[in-house]
């Protein structure tokens, strides 16, 4: 990508946006359509869990802030933390979303591409304190959120809701959520829950099986402890074993649309059954999640669905 496409194409806008592969006709609709802002683009996930045995166990994920002067509009990023507790054994203390920390412009550096970049870590301990829970108070298979706000000079901010489909997906180039959820793991061994499973529909989607027909597939280990990569949808199906729960990652893209358009259909975790799993044995596990997510559903604009997956090993 040259350096006029990249700045043209970090132009974000609450409705409609372009990835720069899509030519001539996609930079003139840019250039006529866009309101002009900015964005906090993953640029590499170093960390993705908590390991509830340690309290020093650190999320950390490399970020870039991208507008149209080079950092000239950035002023600064708020950060708010959410606890969700899945495991009412130690009771049940989940928490509404707190303002945990700002990061000013100063934290961030000129990376490889004259582009402002930082590693946005926290630890596990900075995290329960942020909610104002004890460490006794969580537990594997709980999480934790993370929802960043980027502020302008100029008074605008961007958020979550301000984004489109092609700009929350990491399956895209922009790969701005603006969340992270992060799950709290006992680690398991990096060959558990890898190799080749038999994938089989329990709940399908609007469309019949999200991922097509029944079929083999190879899953593999991600860059973090208890993290798999499966070869569904567009791109590659990222999940997390917390114990006996499976959570998987959200807006992942599953037609791999990386243009505004109402076409575009996201996956994310269903908040209220999750898959399951036996941490101890990964003969078989299943995996439910949302069709839709956020209401990005597809032509037609069906309601979003919970969507129920099995994996055999073979």
């Amino acid at each position: 990508m040259t350096k006029l496409l990249k700045y043209i194409f970090l132009l974000l806008a609450t409705v409609s946006l372009f990835q720069c592969t899509d030519g001539d006709k996609a930079i003139e609709e840019v250039l006529e359509e866009v309101e002009r802002g900015a964005i906090l683009r993953n640029i590499s996930f170093n960390q993705s869990v908590f390991d509830v045995n340690d309290l020093e166990s650190t999320f950390d994920v490399t970020i870039e802030e991208m507008d149209l002067e080079e950092g000239g509009l950035f002023k600064d990023v708020d950060i708010f933390i959410q606890f969700l507790d899945n495991t009412p054994d130690n009771g049940v203390n989940p928490s509404p979303s707190i303002f945990l920390k700002n990061l000013p412009k100063s934290d961030f550096s000129v990376g490889p591409d004259g582009l402002l970049r930082t590693n946005l870590s926290i630890t596990l301990g900075e995290a329960i304190a942020g909610v104002g829970l004890i460490p006794t108070e969580v537990s594997c298979s709980d999480f934790f959120e993370l929802t960043l706000i980027l502020n302008l000079t100029d008074g605008r901010s961007y958020d979550t809701p301000t984004a489109s489909a092609s700009i929350l997906t990491d399956d895209c180039f922009f790969k701005s959520p603006y969340r992270y959820r992060i799950p709290v793991v006992t680690p398991v061994a990096s060959d558990l829950f890898t190799g080749t499973y038999l994938y089989t529909t329990l709940i399908e989607g609007s469309f019949g099986p999200t991922f097509g027909p029944s079929r083999v597939v190879e899953i593999v280990a991600g860059n973090s402890p208890n993290v798999r990569l499966a070869p569904f949808g567009a791109g590659t199906f990222e999940f997390t074993i917390g114990c006996d729960l499976i959570f998987p990652k959200m807006y992942e893209s599953l037609n791999g649309l990386c243009r505004e358009s109402q076409l575009n259909i996201l996956l994310g975790p269903d908040d209220t059954n999750y898959g399951l799993a036996n941490p101890e044995d990964d003969s078989v596990f299943e995996i439910q999640f949302i069709e839709g997510y956020e209401g990005w559903s597809g032509a037609g604009n069906p309601d979003p669905r919970p969507v129920r997956i099995r994996l055999s090993k073979q």
